[in-house]
């Protein structure tokens, strides 16, 4: 793989990109919940990285699934009440079974693959919540709750109307692609100080198309999208 690839700003996108689909009613986890994606997906990413036989794109590929499927899971035991001390093994049995297929496949976005990896990530989570009440660490009521929480499915039902999506901070955008957001600010100063040449020299019809334009670079600065977008698993 070329080591020009920047595996760690990659999974650092998609911490930020997730921030956005936050379900409404769990949105004062959302610290935690980017916490459990970014770790899940460092790993991954790092390992992937070093194996020589993983081109870019896979790389980026696998991340992705892995940063998707932790934050579902991640959702869904929080949903059920399932201790935060078990999360973590949880993950780490589910995301290591995805990249086992994952590595050993040539074309991982067919539709059998993500059919085969969804099919995976339900049996070992429900293997996992199955020891925990075996080893009685969480109740009947609980393990049958956590049975049937999806939340895949209830987003797809839902059709994102109960996302909670978190305002974006200067910080943000400055972590996502740094050098575009220097070209944006360079573009902002010198549009702004051309704009206030114009008003102090009394040129007000170009200081007003400035002040117009100079509002345009600035919304599109605060709006612009990372080149990745989240693909959600499909839900069969």
């Amino acid at each position: 793989m070329s080591k020009d690839f920047n595996y760690k700003d990659f999974v650092d996108q998609l911490r930020f990109q997730v921030r956005g689909v936050i379900p409404e009613k769990h949105k004062d986890s959302v610290i935690y919940v980017r916490y459990m994606v970014y770790q899940m997906s460092i790993l991954a990413a790092e390992e992937l990285y070093n194996d020589e036989n993983i081109n870019e794109a896979n790389c980026k590929y696998i991340t992705q699934v892995i940063a998707e499927w932790t934050f579902h899971k991640t959702i869904d035991m929080i949903s059920c009440n399932i201790p935060n001390e078990y999360h973590e093994a949880i993950l780490h049995k589910i995301n290591h079974e995805i990249f086992k297929l994952l590595v050993t496949v040539d074309d991982a976005g067919k539709p059998e693959v993500i059919n085969k990896i969804e099919k995976i990530v339900n049996k070992t989570y429900k293997k996992a919540l199955f020891m925990l009440f075996e080893k009685k660490c969480i109740n009947k009521s609980t393990y049958n709750k956590a049975l049937k929480q999806s939340n895949i499915d209830e987003m797809s039902a839902e059709q994102s109307e109960d996302v909670y999506t978190i305002p974006v901070s200067i910080w943000d955008v400055l972590k996502v692609h740094p050098y575009i957001t220097l070209a944006y600010l360079f573009a902002l100063t010198v549009i702004f100080a051309t704009m206030l040449c114009s008003f102090f020299k009394g040129d007000f019809s170009i200081g007003i198309a400035v002040l117009i334009l100079f509002a345009l670079f600035l919304f599109r600065f605060l709006t612009r999208e990372s080149e990745i977008t989240i693909t959600l698993p499909e839900d069969k």
